[in-house]
């Protein structure tokens, strides 16, 4: 049974390291489809078979644990991404996404309203005028 318990943490791991990108919601529904896979094949091979390959108590508990798995990986999927991670140009205060920002006469975060520099490599460093 800890297998499926290391299953599940590998599921969410993976939800939780891309969350916001279409990878996070792909090992969602990679796990999901493997273990809905896990179910159809033990009923077949436990029909072609004559007698069940797996307990009657472990059988009813796949299905809630897809749920349960499918639920929580997707809603970690969807759990926003910590202020500034992924930022090309983060603000030294707030950590918002200042790319576009260099075009701005009034170098002030919009976010926070902290002045910021014009550091970001697309700018070629401070305009003359807000230096």
């Amino acid at each position: 049974m800890m297998i499926f318990v290391l299953y599940a943490a590998i599921v969410w791991y993976a939800a939780a390291r891309w969350r916001r990108t279409w990878w996070a919601f792909s090992a969602v529904t990679a796990g999901l489809l493997l273990i809905i896979g896990f179910i159809l094949a033990q009923g077949w091979i436990s029909q072609a078979i004559g007698f069940r390959l797996v307990g009657v108590m472990v059988n009813g508990l796949l299905y809630p644990f897809a749920a349960l798995l499918g639920l929580v990986g997707y809603y970690i999927a969807v759990i926003p991404r910590p202020p500034g991670e992924g930022a090309q140009h983060p603000c030294e205060h707030c950590g918002y996404d200042l790319v576009g920002m260099e075009e701005t006469d009034r170098g002030v975060c919009p976010e926070c309203g902290k002045p910021f520099t014009n550091r970001s490599p697309s700018a070629g460093g401070p305009r003359p005028g807000n230096a």
